[in-house]
């Protein structure tokens, strides 16, 4: 038997198939995964043209499709075959494709490959932000997060060319992909270096044996101490770490008024003119990402 996965959601107007037990239908539907096969049907609903069963329907996953050979010289299912093959190879060909160029490093977790629109956010890691500073084996503050990008760039090295496999868009409209440069997967590597973080929240957790080495070594981070990036976007500091952005070096203000909470990125119309009063709440920020997540909004308009 010859089995052939592919993926799909087409119609096809067939005014004589009709569904074995329920009334004709105008239409037979390929959803998510059809599998073509040599087999009769042995399970599951039939779709029918006259007595002969033409593939059949898994009633508890709904997935899986087997077409019958004894009608595969029927004009009508010639052309549909031949379309929805060519469909299959089409678009399976295009999403296949993997990115591969001279990248620049954005910061810890995210590059950009050249001649790209979209930016790389690698998969299943996370890493400190920008402006987030950590704690070294003696105590004294660093800016962990740039380097964590420091770390990305040496794995990519100097030729900066990487080949990187999607996995998934973001809400960003960012790529989520696995890539590979001189040979290493930078995902895993990253992660065995200690500069970043499996990402539990967007993984499969194929990356946790790599962290407990790394925790295990106290390699990057954990040779001392630092907060989640993912705490540290919601708000969370150190004690070491200006919890408020005070010393200035987080500069979005979130301010509350009537309106609501607001935050002004420096530069912006109302930024000058708005005051911040830690004592009633109001707050600095790093990003806007962190205010966004602990209740701000950007002003309208």
């Amino acid at each position: 038997m010859v089995r052939r996965s592919c993926y799909a959601a087409l119609t096809s107007y067939s005014p004589e198939f009709e569904f074995d037990g329920l009334p004709r239908f105008g239409f037979v539907a390929l959803t998510s995964a059809t599998t073509f096969s040599s087999q009769t049907p042995t399970n599951g609903s039939y779709c029918r043209n006259g007595r002969d069963p033409i593939w059949s329907v898994d009633s508890k996953s709904n997935p899986a499709f087997c077409f019958h050979s004894p009608l595969m010289n029927h004009p009508r299912m010639k052309s549909f075959v031949g379309a929805v093959a060519l469909f299959f190879f089409m678009t399976t060909s295009v999403f296949a494709a993997p990115l591969s160029g001279q990248a620049d490093v954005v910061d810890g977790d995210t590059l950009f490959i050249r001649g790209q629109s979209a930016r790389i956010r690698l998969y299943g890691v996370d890493t400190p932000e920008g402006q987030q500073t950590c704690e070294d084996a003696v105590g004294k503050r660093y800016l962990c997060g740039s380097r964590a990008a420091d770390a990305l760039s040496a794995l990519i090295g100097r030729n900066g060319r990487v080949t990187c496999e999607e996995a998934d868009r973001d809400r960003y409209g960012r790529i989520v992909a696995v890539c590979q440069a001189n040979g290493r997967e930078i995902n895993a590597e990253m992660i065995r270096q200690g500069w970043a973080l499996e990402y539990k929240q967007y993984s499969d957790g194929r990356y946790a044996g790599d962290e407990a080495e790394a925790r295990k070594a106290k390699r990057g981070l954990w040779a001392g101490k630092f907060v989640e990036p993912w705490d540290w976007r919601r708000g969370e500091r150190l004690t070491s770490e200006a919890s408020t952005g005070s010393d200035r070096k987080c500069a979005i203000k979130g301010n509350i008024s009537s309106s609501g909470k607001i935050y002004h990125v420096p530069g912006s119309r109302s930024y000058a003119k708005t005051n911040i009063e830690e004592s009633s709440g109001e707050r600095w920020f790093c990003t806007e990402e962190e205010a966004r997540a602990a209740g701000w909004r950007a002003p309208r308009g």
